[in-house]
């Protein structure tokens, strides 16, 4: 029955290929076991020794197919073997598949390969009669391979066997003293390059023969040597790295290193000033501490609010003893807390009081010294013996608040300032007398009064003010320097405005603007009105409330005025140009005045 053809049948057949099949067995009940006896009849069955089964039908049907299996197996052998041979005879060249028939060959001969994967042979010819495979080959003249074309390699003769000298008399045919020439060179060359091969290096001299090898040798052991230096200073722990025994040898007493040793000097002198200056330090240390104690209880206090405690005050007695306060030593707990302030009232309680003058206003003050400087009648300072004029020396004592101070950073009222006292103050009393001496009273707040000639850079506004800025001192020994910084100290500096000065200098003179015609006297004039207003001083009055270090250097830095030949608070190319005509700090105490208290 033939097979149906169609999409159906070929659907049928895929869906049958996808398919999983089970076992049939699967589904079968356990399988019972067999027992010797039908172990022992299947065994007698087949008789080992004949290699036949006893029973003849079985034997039959077992030989018919052992001969079916051979013929296939014979059958398919045939078939590969003529798939693989050739398909013509070697000696007729008949075509083995023509008894067959004409179609019989059709899927036995082999397909024609033009260029087969692999060769067939190693040999392009036919070994037995020596002629090409296109002369000479079993397939037929439009399928036999090509043989490839061979060009003969050119033949290399060695050069000892060329000739072109005479053996007999030696010498070259032609040109044979350029060629001796050459050959003497190229001897001297290969016995050079086999002697560097063999004996590169000099024992004697202990060198190497090559310049070239000699250099990077040497460039290599210095590198190792510098190499391990490096290496044994990096192991080196650090005290030893700053030690006095790296920079000094002493027993030969040289110096290995100035610069660690002059660091080292260094080092012991700030040590030594430290250990000199401790107590100082300890004594900041412990002013820190008490100040910062104070601000944490007042900071404490401060959260507290005041109406917490003002029942209790306007109460006036106990709640629980009924009890005034006052009666049989019963005491009211006064506390460290303020009452809200007003805004007047924070107005009026900042406000400082401006002490009399003994000449004028600070207004009338300040408006004089202006209309003097826009009519060019500023005094000039005489900077070759640094004295004030002779109208200056008797200038108005005292001095004066100003209201547009800055940076107010406490809220208690201040003290007015102690006006000039034209006579001279009488003498303490002697040590011993009834009164008793200075030394043993107490000390008094503002017992002592300073005024101060400053001469400072620039022009200064304000013809009177005050200066409230806290000042930090940092540093140690001869290098202290003050800050104005808030964790600093109270301090507190009055000025006054004497004069205006400027000082005098050629520059329509100076090589750089020489004038040469017109446009060179205009750039000279514009430059010497340039020069007049960078050299404008302001002469002041200080007067110092509190007694810092350094207070009106660095209060008056602060404001932008430097003092003169000040190389601590004024820029150094600054500095350095004051020193040419004033060689020392422009500051000096004019008056001090000691109060004495009954």
């Amino acid at each position: 029955m033939a097979e149906p053809h169609g999409w159906a049948a070929d659907l049928q057949s895929y869906e049958r290929e996808r398919r999983v099949e089970l076992n049939p067995g699967l589904f079968k009940g356990p399988t019972v076991g067999y027992v010797r006896g039908g172990i022992s009849k299947r065994e007698r069955s087949y008789n080992p020794l004949l290699g036949r089964f006893l029973d003849e039908g079985r034997e039959q049907e077992q030989a018919q197919f052992e001969e079916k299996v051979k013929k296939n197996f014979l059958n398919f052998a045939r078939d590969v073997q003529l798939r693989r041979e050739a398909p013509f005879d070697l000696v007729t060249h008949e075509r083995k598949f023509e008894a067959f028939g004409p179609d019989a060959s059709a899927g036995l001969e082999p397909p024609v390969k033009k260029k087969p994967p692999f060769p067939d042979t190693a040999a392009d010819y036919n070994i037995i009669s020596n002629l090409p495979f296109n002369e000479h080959h079993w397939a037929h003249p439009d399928h036999r391979p090509r043989p490839s074309q061979r060009i003969p390699k050119q033949r290399m003769a060695p050069a000892m066997l060329h000739k072109d000298f005479n053996i007999l008399t030696n010498k070259y045919l032609e040109h044979h003293k350029e060629k001796m020439d050459r050959d003497r060179e190229l001897n001297l060359l290969e016995a050079a390059e086999k002697l560097r091969q063999t004996s590169a290096f000099n024992p004697v001299q202990q060198r190497f023969c090559d310049p070239r090898h000699e250099e990077r040798m040497r460039a290599c052991e210095d590198a190792l040597t510098t190499e391990i230096k490096l290496r044994g200073e990096e192991v080196q722990p650090l005290i030893y790295r700053g030690s006095v025994t790296n920079a000094y040898d002493m027993l030969n007493h040289q110096v290995k290193d100035r610069d660690l040793l002059h660091l080292i000097e260094g080092a012991d002198e700030e040590r030594k000033v430290r250990f000199r200056t401790r107590h100082q330090l300890e004594e900041n240390t412990k002013k820190m501490d008490v100040a910062y104690d104070a601000r944490a209880m007042q900071m404490k206090a401060n959260r507290v609010a005041h109406e917490r405690f003002a029942p209790t005050v306007e109460r006036g007695f106990d709640i629980l003893t009924n009890q005034d306060f006052g009666q049989k030593g019963k005491q009211i707990h006064t506390s460290n807390t303020r009452p809200h302030q007003t805004p007047w009232q924070k107005v009026c309680e900042n406000r400082p009081t401006p002490p009399p003058s003994a000449k004028s206003t600070s207004r009338e003050v300040a408006q004089e010294a202006t209309e003097k400087a826009e009519q060019g009648q500023s005094e000039v300072l005489d900077f070759a013996t640094l004295r004030l004029p002779q109208d200056l020396r008797g200038s108005v004592p005292g001095s004066a608040l100003s209201a547009r101070s800055s940076r107010q950073s406490r809220a208690t009222p201040r003290r007015p300032l102690t006006p000039r006292v034209e006579a001279a103050p009488p003498a303490p009393p002697i040590p011993g007398s009834p009164a008793g001496s200075v030394f043993s009273r107490p000390k008094q707040v503002h017992s002592v009064s300073k005024r101060y000639l400053a001469l400072c850079s620039g022009r200064v506004v304000d013809a009177r003010g005050q200066i409230n800025a806290k000042l930090y001192i940092s540093g140690f020994a001869e290098k202290y320097r003050a800050y104005v910084s808030p964790k600093g100290k109270e301090s507190v500096t009055d000025y006054e405005v004497l004069a205006y000065l400027r000082r005098r200098c050629d520059v329509a003179g100076s090589k750089a603007h020489e004038a040469c015609d017109d446009l060179g006297r205009a750039l000279s004039a514009y430059a010497a009105g340039k020069a007049a207003e960078k050299e404008c001083y302001t002469l002041l009055a200080c007067y110092p409330q509190t007694g810092r270090t350094h207070q009106i250097r660095a209060h008056l830095e602060f404001r932008g005025h430097p003092l003169v030949s000040d190389a601590n608070y004024n820029p150094r190319g600054q500095a350095r140009r004051q020193f040419a005509w004033c060689p020392r700090l422009w500051l000096h105490c004019e008056q001090m005045v000691f109060k004495v208290w009954n």
